[in-house]
């Protein structure tokens, strides 16, 4: 399928999307709260951080939430709208972390007359332990004329 354009009889159920890998630096473990106004410490204090009982600082939601939405628009296009995300938040994701999204197609439906499909996906650590799972509804507009 072309990113540029998932057309809606090429979604298949049970079939995989993209997986999304991605490197979190400290740096943007910091800045993404910075730019969300969420200042709690854990975000950006490595000592208060352990105080907690954590390994090293940890992303917020928002970022956990955008990482998702990325592996969703990666797949679907530019021209797909995000309409749900329902997440189980499981485990903490740290600043040196190397995180996988992985998700498969869980069914699609029209729904008010719009094309609808639903994504599960999973994100894992580098040592497999899940960080979230999502039940994530995707838009698909219906195919351009050419």
């Amino acid at each position: 399928m072309n990113a540029e354009r998932v057309e809606w009889d090429d979604v298949a159920e049970g079939a995989a999307i993209p997986t999304v890998i991605d490197e979190i630096t400290a740096r943007r473990v910091v800045q993404n709260p910075g730019a969300t106004g969420d200042y709690f410490p854990g975000h950006w204090d490595p000592d208060y951080a352990r105080r907690q009982g954590q390994r090293a600082i940890y992303a917020n939601s928002l970022h956990i939430f955008g990482l998702l939405d990325r592996a969703v628009t990666a797949w679907a296009g530019p021209r797909s709208f995000l309409v749900r995300r329902n997440v189980r938040l499981v485990s903490s994701m740290y600043a040196g972390d190397t995180v996988t999204v992985a998700g498969v197609v869980a069914g699609k439906r029209v729904e008010n007359d719009e094309q609808l499909v639903d994504l599960d996906l999973t994100m894992t650590n580098q040592d497999g332990a899940v960080i979230c799972t999502s039940r994530s509804t995707v838009r698909i507009p219906a195919a351009v004329q050419s």
